[in-house]
């Protein structure tokens, strides 16, 4: 028994084997008016099994014929109504995206806290420095809150500070007022939850039942 997985692979699969094989059919018909009647009557059986993009396309005709070459290796030489299809070059696998090879330090805090903070570092002491690098800092633990919301340590962001700047940014909690965050305990995690997965929920439909039960007579 032949089975369709040793068999070719079908270019157009939505017209089935059998379609497939009446189009290489035509391949071996000599005459080109007797070849020109039998495409012709193939594309009407794949009108028939292709019904649904009959109203959807305007050129449904035109999209008939042009798979009906493509069945057939773009070697069909018929009177078509329709210009046959250019062969298409051979797909070529496009080329890998250079994609950056940064080496992150600290994960969480990602590449463009890196960047500000060694913009901070470019910059002359001052005052307007210290507001920057505070500024920095507060970002810090607002990323930090994202990656661990259950505990907010603020000597751990400003050790962190410290690391991504290379030891030469160094601010200690008396030096610096962080953003106070709310602390998230695990009861206020669980109702967190909660509450989206309460918002998920779909609307309820009791009224709009009750409204098409069958009234007593």
């Amino acid at each position: 028994m032949e089975y369709n997985t040793t068999r070719v692979l079908l270019p157009i699969k939505e017209y089935g084997r059998n379609v497939y094989l009446m189009a290489q059919h035509l391949l071996k018909i000599a005459d080109k008016v007797e070849r020109t009647k039998a495409a012709t009557t193939v594309i009407e059986v794949m009108a028939q099994l292709n019904q649904a993009s009959r109203d959807a396309s305007i050129d449904f005709r035109h999209k008939l014929w042009d798979h009906l070459h493509m069945m057939c290796g773009y070697q069909l030489d018929v009177d078509s109504p329709y210009p046959a299809p250019p062969r298409p070059l051979g797909q070529e696998r496009p080329e890998a995206l250079p994609y950056p090879k940064t080496n992150i330090r600290i994960k969480h805090y990602g590449k463009i806290l890196e960047k500000m903070i060694d913009k901070a570092l470019e910059m002359p002491e001052g005052a307007e420095r210290t507001r920057f690098v505070e500024q920095n800092a507060n970002m810090m633990k607002h990323l930090y809150r994202n990656w661990n919301k259950s505990i907010i340590n603020d000597e751990e962001v400003l050790n962190d500070l410290k690391t991504l700047s290379k030891g030469r940014i160094v601010m200690t909690t008396d030096q610096v007022q962080l953003e106070v965050l709310k602390d998230l305990s695990p009861r206020d995690l669980a109702t967190e939850g909660q509450h989206r997965n309460m918002r998920k929920k779909k609307p309820n439909n009791n009224n709009n039942r009750n409204f098409y039960r069958k009234r007593p007579r």
